[in-house]
């Protein structure tokens, strides 16, 4: 659609839709959500080992042009479950496919295809093969349920559009901005449950067991309310003992294997205040630190992370 002919009923359309269905091309109608993914069969007789057949399957799924870049794959328990393989045969045949470049791995989502053969072979101009024939009952695919989206997406969705079209206004390239128009649903505030003091202390209590140092993040986690890669950043040169002040400035986050220091995720950092108790607990897990490095004749250096194996 051109943007001069946005308006605001397209944009409540649009709203309307996604309260129905996050799925933009659903119409309300019932349809079959077709899975591109092959069927993973592990045939005996094959000298290749189950996690290669499984590598090879995928990826020739993927040079067929049944999965193309961009597309999301099933998780490893998912495909567990459906097809009946091993989860460490899945983990090491993934494993072997982002290695060759087929599909991209990152910690925490699901696996997505990379530049598919196929697109390669498009721009080469060469043919396209034909698809491998499709089994709906082996494939699990599945009627399609609509999942409404969150008001609260819905409106950071409608936050995107505006600032779009608000530089479509400042470019002068439309007159007005048509999401000032709009409707939004309105989105309920957000009622987080924290545990009670009765379960921090079962964890805390756990953790004393099994690791002092684990004890020792939990209960700074718990009275400081700081996010998980701001502890990870602590360095002993941010506290201050004898004041009994932390000060927060930095985030330790890992992108593509490389370990960062960076600023936190607000961009702001903070002094908080710590009492007494936690003073003396983290004098008490110093000094159990710098009595293991004095075994190895290695002194604890300020830059030192409080939480590290290493430094």
């Amino acid at each position: 659609m051109q943007l001069r002919r946005v308006r605001g009923p397209v944009l409540d359309t649009l709203c309307a839709r996604l309260r129905r269905c996050r799925e933009v091309a659903c119409t309300g109608r019932p349809f079959i959500e077709h899975s591109s993914f092959p069927v993973l069969a592990i045939d005996t007789s094959d000298p290749r080992p189950s996690w290669r057949q499984i590598a090879d399957t995928v990826g020739e799924a993927i040079d067929v042009g049944d999965l193309t870049t961009g597309d999301v794959l099933p998780s490893v328990r998912e495909l567990a479950a459906q097809h009946g393989v091993r989860v460490a045969t899945l983990q090491r045949a993934l494993q072997a496919l982002a290695q060759g470049g087929g599909i991209s791995v990152r910690q925490g989502r699901r696996p997505v295809v990379a530049v598919t053969a196929s697109k390669q072979q498009h721009e080469s101009g060469s043919k396209r093969r034909k698809p491998s024939r499709h089994d709906c009952s082996r494939a699990g695919c599945r009627r399609h349920q609509c999942r409404p989206m969150q008001p609260k997406t819905i409106r950071n969705i409608h936050s995107i559009l505006s600032g779009a079209f608000a530089a479509a206004v400042r470019w002068e390239w439309i007159e007005r901005n048509p999401a000032d128009s709009a409707k939004l649903p309105k989105a309920r505030p957000r009622r987080p449950s924290s545990p009670t003091p009765g379960d921090i202390a079962k964890v805390l209590a756990a953790a004393r067991e099994t690791d002092e140092a684990i004890a020792v993040y939990l209960w700074l986690a718990s009275i400081t309310g700081a996010r998980r890669g701001e502890l990870c950043a602590l360095q002993w040169d941010d506290i201050d003992l004898d004041s009994g002040v932390i000060h927060i400035a930095w985030s330790y986050v890992v992108r593509d294997g490389q370990r960062l220091r960076k600023d936190t995720k607000t961009h702001q950092d903070r002094h908080l205040a710590i009492d007494p108790v936690t003073c003396a607990s983290l004098r008490e897990y110093r000094q159990g630190v710098e009595d293991v490095l004095k075994g190895s004749g290695v002194r604890l250096r300020g830059a030192g992370y409080v939480f590290s194996n290493g430094n």
